[in-house]
């Protein structure tokens, strides 16, 4: 079994819970406040999880509830979570209330086995281009690592954005990491025409480096020494953020 959690807490819900709103002022119901019900389309939506996926819910002690007292909860501002598996091709999910200590506890956790400053650790990976890609390659050049699956709705919402940024920096290197096998990697290249290099089959790599929430970003200086290393959801989700990020970062940069 293969679980992951996405980037949660309270911006993932606040998030959520604007998308709700704008969709029912789509609907001419700009005066009411988004329900159980639109939230729970939203969030599945975003999570990308269909009828087909096995969902449990559970409150902050991880007693189970039902969908519709979760997203009730999630309507009053609840914080939650979300963690995903597959199961002899079956997707799972578990979606998780979480209390304002849970979640500030969460956000503040850093699970990299690697520090801003620190030399990255080497790596060699396989390609969807075929051969092996890896930090020899990228000596020399300032690198940007992004980690994602598949089955992750916010790493397919930004794809356009990581394509631009790719193709603003040619200075730079880009590698999109992945624990899917090549044939799921080459499926989501197909349908998101995602441009940058691909290294599927790196679950190995992924934990080594403590990778739990996705999408997540490392950027690795042309020394090979970590500049930082960020989820997506602590970056911001606005269009063009993590360019703005990994601007801030670079050399010389005057970007705040």
């Amino acid at each position: 079994m293969r679980a992951h959690s996405f980037s949660a807490g309270l911006l993932f819900s606040t998030l959520l819970l604007a998308a709700a709103f704008a969709a029912r002022a789509d609907e001419g119901s700009a005066a009411a406040a988004p329900d159980a019900a639109s939230i729970k389309v939203s969030m599945l939506k975003a999570l990308n999880l269909d009828e087909s996926a096995q969902i449990q819910y559970q409150d902050e002690q991880g007693k189970s509830l039902d969908d519709m007292g979760f997203f009730a909860e999630v309507a009053h501002g609840k914080s939650f979570g979300a963690r995903k598996s597959k199961e002899g091709g079956i997707l799972k999910a578990t979606l998780y209330l979480e209390s304002k200590e849970q979640a500030q506890a969460a956000s503040k956790s850093d699970p990299y086995t690697v520090k801003p400053g620190q030399t990255f650790p080497a790596y060699r990976l396989r390609q969807l281009a075929g051969g092996s890609v890896g930090s020899k390659q990228f000596a020399g050049h300032t690198t940007l690592l992004n980690f994602y699956f598949a089955e992750c709705g916010p790493c397919r919402g930004e794809i356009a954005e990581l394509n631009a940024l790719a193709a603003s920096h040619p200075e730079m290197k880009f590698l999109a990491v992945t624990f899917d096998s090549a044939g799921d990697a080459r499926k989501f290249v197909k349908e998101t025409k995602f441009e940058w290099n691909i290294a599927a089959d790196a679950v190995s790599f992924i934990n080594k480096i403590g990778i739990k929430s996705y999408p997540t970003f490392a950027l690795i200086g042309a020394d090979g020494k970590l500049l930082a290393i960020k989820q997506r959801a602590n970056i911001g989700d606005e269009e063009g953020r993590v360019e703005k990020w990994v601007d801030s970062l670079l050399p010389g940069s005057k970007v705040e």
